[in-house]
C-alpha cells in the first residue's frame, strides 16, 4: 500500500480482522502511526503487508488473517489523501520498493517489537 500522508494532527495504518475486531498489536506489528513508520525520500509511506516478514521497515503483519480490513486514518488532514494498493510476490517486494528502502534483520524488527510491546504496557498499565 502507499500514500503520501497528508498534513494532520496524525495518522495511521491498522489491520483488522473481518468483523474489525483488533489483532494484537504488543508483540507484532498490525498497525504503525507517522511516528512508527518510515517515510521514503519523495515523502511516500510503503507498507508491505505480508505474512512473513519481508525485511523492510514499514511491514504490517496480518498474524495469519487471510482475510480482514484495513483502517488509515488521519487527523484533521488538509486535503483528501487516497491510498493505492497492489500485490506483489514476497519475493519481488524488495525491487517494488524504491532502492534507498533500508533492510531491516532480525535483530532490529525484535528491538522495534519490544518497543511497541513497553509502550503498550505503559499505555494499559494494571
Amino acid at each position: 500500500m502507499e500514500f503520501e500522508p497528508p498534513d494532520c494532527l496524525l495518522w495511521s495504518v491498522q489491520l483488522s480482522g473481518w468483523y474489525w475486531e483488533s489483532m494484537e498489536f504488543a508483540g507484532r506489528q498490525s498497525s504503525l502511526n507517522g511516528s512508527q513508520a518510515r517515510l521514503d525520500d519523495d515523502g511516500v509511506f510503503r507498507g508491505v503487508i505480508a505474512h512473513r516478514d519481508p525485511g523492510v521497515p514499514n511491514w504490517i503483519d496480518p498474524e495469519h488473517h487471510e482475510r480482514g480490513t484495513i483502517g488509515i486514518r488521519y487527523l484533521f488532514p488538509d486535503r483528501v489523501v487516497q491510498p493505492a494498493f497492489r500485490t506483489v510476490p514476497l519475493t519481488e517486494v524488495r525491487a517494488a520498493l524504491p532502492v534507498t528502502t533500508p533492510v531491516v534483520g532480525a535483530t532490529e524488527r525484535r528491538e522495534t517489537l519490544e518497543r511497541r510491546r513497553r509502550s503498550v504496557q505503559l499505555r494499559y498499565r494494571n
